[in-house]
């Protein structure tokens, strides 16, 4: 913005991103007055120059390793979010990754069945 502005108070602030799939992470912020919600002097737009955005969205959903104890099954390698086999595990009350561990640990055939059943 210009060095030689005033200050002004913002009362209603719409946000839009208009940033397309490219992730190039920079951005802009535009500002202009909608002509019908003031009266007086006209305002210049103005916008900033681009700034880097440190982006975090969806990282919760992915895979973490060392997965732990507590985590949904899903997050183990081989296994999709509501995939088949997420499904299946499910069905069998198998929910974390300790419900996977304690089955492996405890009755392996019946965890290979889980896997390997034929539709």
């Amino acid at each position: 913005m210009k060095d030689n502005c005033c200050c002004c108070s913002i009362f209603e602030l719409i946000i839009t991103d208009n940033s397309s799939w490219i992730k190039s992470r920079h951005f802009r912020i535009g500002v202009r007055v909608i002509a019908s919600s003031y009266e007086g002097p006209r305002i210049m737009e103005a916008m900033t120059d681009r700034f880097m955005v440190k982006d975090h969205r969806g990282e919760s959903y992915k895979k973490h390793y060392p997965p732990s104890l507590t985590d949904e099954v899903w997050r183990l390698e081989k296994i999709g979010k509501d995939g088949t086999f997420h499904k299946r595990l499910a069905a069998e009350s198998i929910y974390t990754v300790q419900d996977f561990l304690k089955l492996l640990s405890v009755d392996p055939n019946r965890l290979r069945k889980v896997r390997y059943i034929e539709n």
